[in-house]
């Protein structure tokens, strides 16, 4: 009894201190994303792969896991830790590093992110190296000692919870010649001024970034509450089965077997084990799904076990619905190593061997199987995917056979899943049957019934939207309620739903139940499933563009760059070619251009057209990464006189948030585009200023990030207010905040505040979009998109002139073929500028084009003369008076006449001003 007792004490202690353990037996020069290391970063390039065992004073280990250069980065999750110390021990080699050094390995909370914590570094230090640490920043504190390459050490950090400051935390990093049971009073301590982890839930292992990452191997991690249970490096004889505790096979009279895939893993003396069950020939194994037996063996590597298997159930004439069965390993003696109770559940097929929907979702992803049913949505509505139900449920099947709604169908598929969402894809294997057509209803249910309907087709009626301004987008989410309730309605951009103004009252919505991640989702299929849809806007300026000067800018999403932004650079340049002639600006600012050979072939194929981009990039620009600002112009209307780069030799500012390498988002500095512009005779100089600002952070540089796109907008705007204090000014670009509030999340402040409290000298065009809630960076709730203009082109602007373009009604999956985001236009209404001084230049007349009333921007009491004129320069009105005289017989007299363009002349003393009016 004593001994029972003694086990069960050191089984709690193991299994609540030591959380996690990683020794990499898997088959050399396999990748170590294939047994379930997470990817977080590295888009695959690189990945982490198996090697060849190391040794540790004179002990041989297993594989280890290598890491050589930039590429993929990984990690993988446990239990979190939110108190006391957590200890992570692990064996390191280094065969090279850089003298700037780099860490290699991190621990983060469960959930990841980009909390990285307890980082650990290696530098070059000569012909030795040294191993550092840090709490969370790229600033490691370095162990005085100097250590050899090509040998291996065990390092052991310690990260140990304080919380009492939200910066107090303490890390160490131990780094050990030899195993010891005790901890050492010797360590490195990272500066612990840094921010606090919630909590210690993950361990990750990265390659870093290409100029500084080391070449390093890593094994044996052990993640434990204690010195003694993550220190040690003893290997224990343990051999175990990896399957899942819950299989099934399939009854009736069709042939079906189900196959299931194990492995053995461990550490055994044992030159050979056996795995068998004793429950009946409906289960049997193999080990290559050919040959199989009651059965089969294997032989150890090293005396390590790294091997899988295969089970197969054959329930054609099994009566029972479910049954428990034992896996057992045992050696040439008979002598159990492991037994494994595993339950069985029995599903059985329709006569014409389908299996119903609801019971098709249990199964393994992989596993292939028949459904018949009724097509509730197709690729027609959802672009590549559609949903069939049945009487038990529904799925989403992926590709395009050319169903439609109402279609009887049955469809072999293969279980994958997509955001969590179970999904089948067409087993070519097989053939798919149409049976005809038959008409399907949504099922009329609440919010509170959602999880009942998977996949299915339903109806909530009596639905609001949360946000009903603007217009629905392509590929967003969309908040509603209903009774109190807060749902999710998908727009996919397939559907024709976008573009269409939502509802302003109570709605019926009807769509698919569709799953993404942990969240339900309602999927309407065309604009007829969301009753009282509004219509797509029109523009309702009804001026000649001969008669106005047109800007707009547009973010084309790292256009021609191979493997950022939208796949097929060729469609995205023909997108944007159709978007830009439907627009027919005079000008252009573009963001994000990348090639600019592909540029160049998007002017050319305008017409006649000229652009040039900005040389100022971020970091000096390696050119397929490169995001530059460019200028396109209509030949006919605008002339390009000159492209400067401002701010480009700032001297260095004391005060930046970060390094004053990173002013300006490290380089893609202002750049200002010289033009003169000459529109119905009317000619003008224009100073067009392209920005594309730093764009936003999550995580620990959120803040620190909006703090120097701050001081960079501050500069900028001390800048222009000292050299170009008389210039007219139009500021169009990727602002990448918005200007009635910042975007990031804790903040409220725009960091573009200089100027819109500079409301005397700038006006943000745009500004008045964000407050109507309108958006431009799809999937967010913003405008980030803007124009403004300095107060010398105040008198030019047209009301209602600034709109954003939706060019996604027009053109199929934009936001993956084009950009995310969405071009903004405004119009002008350019004005002779005859003479100028002090007196006139307060003269502002609006709304300008005006259905007749008109208002004057001008000292109360002042007096002045005016003359109103035709076209034909026939004199309709001359008089003179004060403010509200001139206003009252102006409006009289415009309201009277035809619509079209007309001319007004205001006198004070020996000067004058011109204005265009149109006549709406």
């Amino acid at each position: 009894m004593r001994v029972l007792i003694l086990l069960l004490i050191i089984f709690s202690h193991t299994a609540f201190s030591q959380i996690f353990t990683e020794s990499f037996s898997y088959p050399e020069n396999s990748h170590l994303d294939a047994f379930g290391w997470k990817e977080h970063s590295g888009g695959g390039f690189n990945p982490i792969q198996i090697a060849k065992g190391t040794s540790f004073n004179a002990v041989s280990f297993g594989n280890v896991a290598s890491l050589s250069g930039s590429g993929q980065d990984v990690h993988q999750s446990f239990s979190p830790i939110d108190r006391g110390s957590v200890y992570v021990s692990f064996l390191v080699n280094v065969s090279e590093a850089s003298s700037e050094g780099e860490y290699f390995l991190h621990l983060g909370p469960e959930e990841l992110g980009t909390n990285f914590r307890g980082r650990v570094f290696v530098k070059n230090n000569g012909d030795h190296i040294q191993f550092g640490i840090s709490k969370s920043s790229n600033n490691p504190v370095y162990a005085d000692q100097k250590f050899e390459v090509n040998k291996t050490y065990q390092l052991i950090l310690k990260y140990t919870f304080l919380s009492t400051s939200g910066k107090d935390d303490l890390v160490d990093l131990f780094i050990l010649v030899q195993a010891t049971e005790t901890e050492p009073a010797s360590y490195t301590r990272a500066n612990s001024d840094e921010n606090d982890a919630p909590n210690i839930g993950s361990v990750a292992l990265r390659q870093g970034s290409s100029s500084k990452a080391a070449s390093v191997t890593i094994d044996e991690i052990k993640v434990a509450t204690n010195w003694e249970d993550a220190s040690s490096l003893e290997k224990k004889e343990s051999v175990e089965i990896q399957l899942a505790n819950s299989l099934y096979g399939f009854k009736g009279s069709c042939e079906k077997t189900s196959v299931f895939e194990g492995l053995i893993t461990g550490y055994s003396k044992q030159k050979e084990i056996n795995l068998w069950t004793l429950d009946g020939d409906h289960i049997r194994f193999s080990k290559d799904k050919i040959n199989w037996s009651n059965q089969i063996s294997f032989t150890g590597n090293n005396n390590q076990y790294f091997s899988n298997f295969y089970v197969q159930i054959d329930g054609a004439d099994i009566s029972s619905e479910n049954e428990t069965i034992e896996i057992v390993i045992d050696d040439a003696e008979a002598n159990e190593l492991y037994r494994l109770p595993v339950y069985i559940k029995y599903f059985s097929l329709r006569n014409d061997c389908s299996l119903p929907i609801a019971y098709t979702k249990e199964l393994f992803m992989g596993d292939s199987v028949k459904v018949a049913g009724v097509i509730s949505a197709s690729a027609r509505e959802f672009g590549d995917f559609n949903y069939l139900q049945d009487q038990t449920s529904g799925i989403r099947f992926q590709g395009d056979y050319g169903f439609q709604v109402g279609d009887s169908v049955s469809f072999y598929g293969i279980l994958t899943q997509v955001y969590d969402e179970p999904m089948l894809h067409w087993d070519s294997l097989h053939t798919n049957l149409l049976f005809g057509q038959t008409s399907i209803e949504p099922k009329s249910i609440d919010l509170t019934d959602l999880e009942n309907y998977k996949g299915e087709l339903v109806k909530l009626e009596e639905a609001d939207m949360n946000d009903d301004d603007f217009v629905y987008l392509p590929n967003t989410n969309e908040t509603f309620r209903q009774n109190g309730r807060s749902g999710t309605m998908r727009i996919w951009s397939s559907t024709s739903i976008d573009g269409h103004q939502k509802p302003e009252d109570d709605f019926a919505l009807t769509g698919v139940v569709g799953q993404f991640r942990d969240q339900l989702q309602i999927y309407p299929r065309r604009s007829s499933d969301i009753s009282e849809i509004g219509t797509i806007p029109t523009d309702q300026l009804n001026i000649s563009k001969e008669y106005t000067f047109d800007l707009a800018t547009w973010n084309l999403e790292w256009f021609g760059s191979p493997g950022n932004g939208p796949e097929d650079d060729d469609l995205q340049l023909q997108n944007a070619l159709k978007t830009m002639q439907r627009i027919d600006a005079d000008v252009y600012i573009l963001e994000e251009i990348t090639d600019l050979t592909q540029f160049s072939s998007l002017v050319s194929q305008l017409g006649d057209y000229s652009g040039t981009c900005s040389n100022a990039v971020s970091g000096g620009g390696d050119p397929a990464l490169a995001q530059r600002v460019c200028i396109v112009y209509k030949n006919e209307t605008v002339n390009l006189s000159e492209v400067k780069t401002l701010l480009s030799r700032t001297p260095v500012i004391a005060d930046y948030p970060d390094t004053f390498e990173r002013f300006w988002a490290s380089g893609r500095y202002p750049a200002l585009f010289t033009v003169d512009v000459n529109i119905d005779n009317v000619k003008r100089r224009l100073h067009i200023l392209g920005i594309h600002a730093r764009a936003n952070r999550s995580g620990d540089e959120k803040d620190l990030v909006y703090e120097m796109r701050k001081k960079d907008i501050e500069v900028l705007k001390d800048s222009l207010d000292q050299y170009y204090p008389n210039n007219a000014i139009i500021m169009a670009g990727d602002y990448n905040d918005d200007v009635d509030e910042t975007v990031v999340s804790g903040l409220s402040l725009s960091t573009y505040a200089p100027f819109t409290s500079d409301s005397q000298n700038w006006k943000v065009l745009t500004k008045d979009l964000s407050e109507k809630g309108h958006k431009t960076y799809i999937g967010y709730d913003n405008v980030i998109d803007h124009i403004t203009i300095s107060n010398e082109l105040f008198a030019d602007v047209i009301e209602d002139g600034t709109q954003i373009q939706l060019p996604f009604v027009t053109i199929d999956n934009y936001p993956s073929t084009t950009s995310d985001h969405l071009p903004v236009l405004s119009r002008f209404m350019l004005n002779d500028v005859l003479t100028a001084s002090e007196e006139t230049d307060s003269l502002v007349v609006f709304p300008n084009p005006t259905t007749g009333q008109l208002s004057i921007l001008m000292p109360e009491n002042e007096k002045v003369e005016v003359e109103l004129l035709n076209a034909l320069g026939k004199t309709l009105l001359s008089t003179s008076g004060t403010k509200n005289d001139i206003e009252r017989k102006l409006s009289k007299k415009l309201e009277r006449q035809p619509v079209g363009q007309y001319l007004l002349k205001l006198f004070i003393g020996n000067t004058v001003k011109t204005y265009k009016l149109v006549r709406q």
